[in-house]
């Protein structure tokens, strides 16, 4: 799976993270939504998070020396600032 991929897939995560806890709040202030529909989207949301620490955690690591790609800045990174190599084969 190519660096790029990897990118979407947690960006997909985070998004829809942010998307059930963004549902979650406003269900939670709309007087028509029972209690259960907002402690899901919660629930659900806080899972997704879950799930997206996980998969940068085990995932988002440097093909050649398996360190973990930097935090910040790794939108627009193109080689491993430990060993030098290419993340993209």
């Amino acid at each position: 799976m190519t660096f790029k991929k990897r990118q979407f897939i947690l960006l997909l995560l985070f998004l829809s993270c942010s998307i059930f806890f963004i549902i979650g709040m406003t269900a939670y202030e709309s007087e028509a939504v029972p209690f259960v529909v907002y402690a899901a989207m919660f629930l659900i949301g806080g899972i997704l998070f879950i799930a997206a620490i996980a998969y940068m955690w085990l995932k988002m690591r440097c093909p050649h020396c398996k360190k973990p790609y930097p935090s910040e800045g790794w939108i627009e990174i193109e080689y491993c600032p430990y060993c030098g190599e290419p993340y993209d084969d």
